[in-house]
């Protein structure tokens, strides 16, 4: 069965997936970090510079 546990560390948020292995008994994680902010950022910043020079504003 696999398990989850779901944390925060600063403003990332992350998900660790694990599993026990029947053979040897350790444990295996897979961890996902949620970083869409960071990812999304740049986008949006970008997505404000096009409006602006669309509406004219060429010295932004």
């Amino acid at each position: 069965m696999i398990r989850s546990y779901r944390f925060e560390k600063g403003k990332d948020k992350y998900i660790v997936f694990y599993e026990k292995v029947p053979l040897s008994g350790w444990s295996v994680a897979s961890v996902i970090v949620f970083v869409s902010k960071r990812m999304t950022l740049p986008l949006v910043k970008l997505s404000n510079f096009a409006e602006e020079i669309a509406e004219g504003n060429i010295r932004c």
